[in-house]
């Protein structure tokens, strides 16, 4: 019979392997590596050939 001490335990084993398998796929594709990046080749092209605002935002 699970008693509720082995149900917790189980549960923040659960939790903390999946927290840490997510981090790590997050870490693995470069969420956290900001200005890096496919999203950001239109925008680096766009400001090496213009420095004015509004061809920015276009």
């Amino acid at each position: 019979m699970i008693n509720r001490r082995k149900l917790l335990l189980g549960l923040g084993s659960f939790a903390v392997v999946g927290t840490g398998a997510t981090t790590w796929q997050a870490v693995d594709q470069g969420v956290f590596s900001t200005g890096s990046g496919a999203a950001y080749v239109a925008w680096d092209e766009r400001w090496r050939t213009s420095h004015l605002p509004l061809d920015i935002v276009a």
